[in-house]
């Protein structure tokens, strides 16, 4: 794979968002909610959260690396933790090779690359 430059990994995100706020009023049809969590202090902070009607989520964190580590899903853990099988998944998006689940907590890591061009 191609190294990802950090202004291709800027564009990426800015246009993640802006399809993601161009999808809320789909998810809001849909009857879900797409925000970010942010506990107070920030203590903990996850990038994406998409939430159905029903309170049942998924939490995203983007990162800017190619491995990814304990303490790079130490907030989804966490997450994982406080809302048990509210918790429908948990994945961390890359800049890596490949797409796998982690063994030790089953959260998924998918390459940007995998995202589209």
């Amino acid at each position: 794979m191609a190294y990802v430059g950090l202004a291709w990994w800027v564009s990426f995100c800015c246009a993640l968002s802006a399809c993601l706020r161009q999808r809320n009023g789909s998810a809001q049809a849909a009857e879900a909610w797409v925000g970010h969590l942010r506990t107070h202090r920030g203590a903990h902070e996850v990038d994406l959260i998409v939430a159905r009607a029903d309170r049942r989520v998924v939490a995203l964190e983007v990162k800017l690396a190619s491995v990814v580590d304990d303490h790079d899903v130490r907030h989804l853990r966490w997450l994982q933790e406080e809302m048990g099988d509210d918790l429908l998944d948990a994945v961390v998006i890359t800049t890596g090779e490949y797409a796998y689940r982690r063994p030790d907590d089953a959260i998924a890591v998918i390459p940007a690359a995998l995202l589209g061009p």
